[in-house]
């Protein structure tokens, strides 16, 4: 019993993963071919801005506390 309920959350876990990832691959290729489109026309000079735009939807910005000690 044990080992099935812990199968079954493995099973969960690698399919929120598998899931997650995909999606992920899916607009970073997405993404490649909006570059390769703006890299093809006069609009060059956008692509920092596309790249910024984009990664700001997956890598959150953490911020990491200050300790007293370092100030």
């Amino acid at each position: 019993m044990l080992y099935s309920n812990i199968r079954v959350i493995i099973f969960r876990i690698n399919f929120k993963y598998n899931r997650k990832r995909i999606i992920f691959y899916n607009k970073v290729s997405s993404f490649l071919n909006l570059l390769k489109k703006h890299s093809q026309s006069r609009f060059v000079k956008s692509q920092p801005y596309y790249l910024q735009k984009f990664l700001k939807k997956f890598i959150p910005l953490t911020r990491v506390p200050i300790s007293p000690k370092a100030k």
